[in-house]
């Protein structure tokens, strides 16, 4: 069975939303947000994270690896 999550940029914003420089109903609606989709603050970080480094990753390898930049030495 696939999860579907939402958007990696929505999960992001509900993680700043949950500052101190908001009021308490948008800080609670961002909470109930995370927990929602993930049931945990702890989960919803560690899916930004690996959201990032398979950015990363993906990112390095489709520029230095590639079939068009291999060059044999």
């Amino acid at each position: 069975m696939n999860i579907e999550y939402p958007p990696i940029i929505l999960v992001k914003t509900w993680l700043v939303l949950r500052g101190k420089n908001y009021s308490d109903k948008v800080r609670n609606r961002a909470n109930h947000n995370i927990n929602n989709v993930f049931k945990s603050l702890e989960l919803a970080e560690i899916y930004v994270v690996m959201h990032e480094q398979d950015i990363l990753n993906n990112t390095f390898d489709a520029v230095h690896f590639s079939s068009d930049n291999y060059v044999e030495a």
